[in-house]
């Protein structure tokens, strides 16, 4: 018996649409009554977004400028969830791989220290401009005990021109094979450690009631 859902959000809820040299985002055909049919019935959900370059309350806003009316509660970032799971190892200073101002001031603003060297932990995001001094840092702190933390793994994006270039999981990747590191712990789905984190804003801890509702059998199943 069905209890509860997590819903992905791009290709399931709205899709993301170029027009001249920005993207929109345009509602799904059916997913404003979809979500407005589990209203109705009172079957707690949540959206679930592997999400790094745009930050939940941005998110959110977009969606109900589409008519979805949604709160921040109503959304599972890997972001957020990242900050619960640090925070429940122990882990204050992080080396960010990031070119998200946003999300660096969101570590800050949630008690961590974002730092060059001596890290207790590698959070590889996307960074559209990464470089290599970049990479030679943190395979560095990664060698010198470092974790390595991954914000997912999806290994392809769609970039603004429609071309698919490589995202998140060929960073961590690459991480992996040049240090040697085979316990990378990761946030997004389809991982354990999200579906885990993100039940917990649903009203009941059980797995077998939660229905996932995805369009990527790889990247949320």
């Amino acid at each position: 018996m069905i209890e509860q859902l997590i819903l992905d959000m791009k290709g399931v809820l709205y899709d993301e649409v170029k027009i001249a040299s920005s993207e929109i985002k345009v509602a799904r055909e059916g997913a404003l009554d979809f979500i407005k049919y589990l209203k109705e019935r009172q079957l707690p959900f949540i959206f679930g977004t592997n999400v790094t370059s745009e930050m939940k309350e941005g998110i959110v806003a977009d969606l109900n400028k589409l008519g979805f009316n949604i709160s921040p509660d109503n959304v599972a970032s890997c972001i957020d969830l990242s900050s619960a799971y640090l925070k429940s190892q122990g882990i204050e200073r992080i080396f960010l791989i990031s070119d998200n101002e946003e999300l660096m001031e969101f570590y800050k603003k949630h008690g961590f220290d974002l730092v060059g060297y001596n890290s207790q932990a590698v959070v590889a995001g996307l960074d559209k401009w990464l470089e290599k001094k970049t990479m030679e840092s943190a395979a560095y702190e990664i060698r010198n005990g470092a974790r390595l933390i991954a914000l997912h793994r999806n290994m392809t994006r769609v970039d603004g021109d429609g071309r698919i270039v490589p995202n998140v999981g060929q960073l961590v990747k690459d991480l992996e094979e040049i240090t040697g590191y085979t316990a990378t712990a990761t946030i997004g789905k389809p991982s354990e450690i999200f579906y885990l984190e993100a039940i917990k804003k649903l009203p009941f801890q059980n797995p077998a009631v939660t229905l996932m509702v995805g369009d990527d059998p790889e990247g949320d199943l």
